[in-house]
């Protein structure tokens, strides 16, 4: 229990799972733990031995229906009265579309407005694996959860969240039920581990636990995770060589940028000026050659798909507006990694960028 708690208000930095035998005390340490911290929400429980979750919209009913309560209950009541309330309405509704029957969500249309009942829209959700979802539900859910971890990391950095669990935490038992997902639903699977990855590992805002009791579990998810980056790697490692309009020095020196900023974007003027300072003609003739020069190694990463370019947004809701920029200043265009797993498999190749960087 102690250990477990030390873990759980930690900062998220791993996708965590618990093995041992049958009956061995796992489900009751879990339900025990929730029973003692969870009070008032923070802690989505999905037990697969009590509901279906032996297809990707099943799993991701339960984790609408036992998941996102659980945020939805710690998070303030003046959540509701900006604009994330209303964005969370708009996502709600996305999922209700692919829902046989909501009768329970009442929204009433007041000129643009959309009144939202939240206390029936945590018993809707908590009704939705009694009714099926359509596959198009399936991204919306986790559309719907990836925000709500968005406002909850606000609420956190706020300091309007109450308890001693700042960080969501999920908790899937009997994980080992996902290996019984068809090899159809392969492309499911991984996008729900990108997922998984994407909250843990790169962005820290939220926990995740998988709990089995079947050890061949273990090399059936290292094999999983795997492929979720397979196909991702080889580019990253190639980029690491150089490339058409970069060096290997500039591309170690893009990646250490972001993986060592605290929302792992750069915005592009900073960008631009860390890559231009390679060009040691460029760096002579002042500040204004040096972006230029910088700007052309940062076109063709992003051409390659190993960069992203990120205009602001005041609807976004995975990078904070203080990533943009001072407040004090217009908001800056930002660079960040073209993927989750693309910034997955940089901060794997740490050392050695380090290295290429060091030479």
């Amino acid at each position: 229990m102690k250990q477990l708690h030390y873990l759980f208000t930690q900062r998220p930095h791993l996708l965590n799972l618990v093995m041992g035998p049958p009956d061995c005390g796992k489900t009751a340490l879990l339900e025990e733990y929730i029973r003692k911290y969870g009070d008032g929400g923070g802690i989505g429980y999905i037990n697969c031995r009590l509901v279906d979750a032996t297809t990707p919209t099943s799993f991701a009913a339960a984790l609408a229906s036992l998941g996102k309560p659980a945020l939805l209950e710690r998070l303030p009541a003046s959540v509701w009265t900006d604009e994330l309330g209303a964005w969370f309405t708009q996502q709600f509704m996305a999922i209700a579309a692919g829902v046989a029957s909501l009768a329970k969500l009442k929204f009433d249309a007041e000129g643009e407005a959309i009144t939202f009942d939240f206390n029936a829209a945590i018993e809707a959700l908590r009704d939705l694996h009694d009714r099926p979802l359509g596959p198009s539900s399936v991204a919306a859910v986790l559309t719907m959860y990836n925000g709500l971890l968005d406002i909850w990391e606000k609420a956190r950095k706020a300091g309007r969240l109450e308890g001693v669990l700042q960080y969501p935490v999920l908790v899937i038992d009997e994980a080992n039920v996902l290996t019984e997902w068809s090899k159809a639903d392969l492309k499911d699977l991984r996008f729900f581990f990108r997922f998984f990855i994407a909250i843990t590992k790169e962005s820290s805002r939220g926990h995740v636990l998988l709990a089995t009791a079947d050890y061949a579990f273990q090399t059936w998810l290292t094999r999983s995770l795997r492929v979720v980056v397979q196909n991702v790697r080889p580019g990253v490692i190639s980029a690491k060589q150089g490339g058409d309009g970069w060096t290997p020095a500039k591309f170690a020196d893009a990646a250490l940028l972001l993986l060592d900023s605290e929302h792992n974007v750069a915005t592009l003027k900073d960008m631009k000026m860390r890559l231009g300072r390679h060009i040691s003609t460029a760096v002579a003739k002042g500040h204004n050659a040096q972006a230029a020069a910088g700007g052309q190694a940062v076109a063709a990463l992003i051409r390659a798909n190993i960069l992203s370019q990120r205009p602001y947004s005041e609807w976004s809701q995975d990078i904070p507006p203080d990533a943009y920029g001072p407040p004090s200043s217009d908001p800056s265009t930002i660079i960040t990694a073209y993927s989750a797993v693309n910034l997955y498999c940089m901060r794997g190749l740490r050392e050695d960028l380090e290295k290429t960087i060091n030479e």
